[in-house]
Order: C-alpha cells, then structure tokens, then sequence
C-alpha cells in the first residue's frame, strides 16, 4: 500500500480473474439504503458491462454492513463483480483512496450511493477513453429531486 493510504479491510471480494475497462468505486456508510438499491439498480442497467463494483463502507456500524451485503446480495445482475471493503475514521476521501488502492480497472469512476446513472454511463466512459487516450475524463451531473417514500 503506498504511503498515505487509507487502511481498509476486504469484505467481500469479486469473483472475475480478468480486470475490468472501469472500477466503480462507491463509499456508504448503509444509512441510505433505499437509495443505494436504486443506484445499484442504475449501475446494473449499464449497457456496458466491463466493470468491478468496489462498495467502500466508511465508519459503518455492523448492523449497517449486514444491510449492505444483503443488499449486494439482492442484486443478481452485479454478481461476481463486487468487493466490500470497510473503512474507519478520516473524511470523505479516505473510502475513495480505499477504493482507488483496491481498484484493477483501467479507468476508476466514483459512485455514491445516492446516486443514479443514466444506463450509457460505462459506455460513454470508454468512448471518451478511446477518444483521449491516457487522459483524466470527466463526466457531468444533473440534479434531481426525487421522494424516497416512508422509509
């Protein structure tokens, strides 16, 4: 592990041998469960494929990562391409270098778990990789309200 980066410890680890074009990292702390199914529901509908999905759950108490993992669970379409890593202290960044030190894509996208994908995310990622090669790649937002309902 390189110098500086966060401690984290693996969950669950992906099934798939070959890395991926794209390591998704998402952080949670398994508080906004009814959100995080519909990101996954988003992450799941990717007409692209060729990813890894790193769950970092940061400062998660153990009630909260079993709701994680049996929502990981739930969720047929991302089996085999899932790791849950656990991470304590820091600040919002310590989940995401837990994830970038996990990660074995080409590219790595950041992922919340509030938060939904348009179903060309993956692939619209790979087309402005093969148009840039090498390069950082942004991407935009668009916010949305949106009702969670009773929870």
């Amino acid at each position: 592990m390189s110098e500086g980066a966060a401690a984290y410890e693996v969950l669950m680890e992906l099934v798939r041998p070959s890395a991926p074009f794209v390591s998704v990292v998402m952080r949670t702390q398994g508080l906004r469960m009814a959100a995080m199914d519909s990101a996954l529901d988003s992450l799941e509908a990717q007409t692209d494929g060729d990813f890894e999905l790193a769950v970092v759950a940061h400062n998660a108490e153990p009630c909260a990562l079993d709701a994680v993992r049996e929502l990981l669970g739930r969720h047929e379409g991302l089996a085999g391409r899932i790791s849950l890593l656990t991470v304590e202290g820091g600040s919002r960044s310590r989940p995401l270098n837990a994830g970038f030190s996990h990660a074995r894509g080409e590219y790595v996208l950041i992922f919340d778990d509030d938060d939904l994908l348009r179903p060309n995310w993956v692939a619209g990622t790979r087309a402005a990789a093969l148009e840039n090669p090498g390069r950082v790649i942004y991407s935009f937002v668009q916010t949305q309200e949106w009702d969670l309902g009773e929870q």
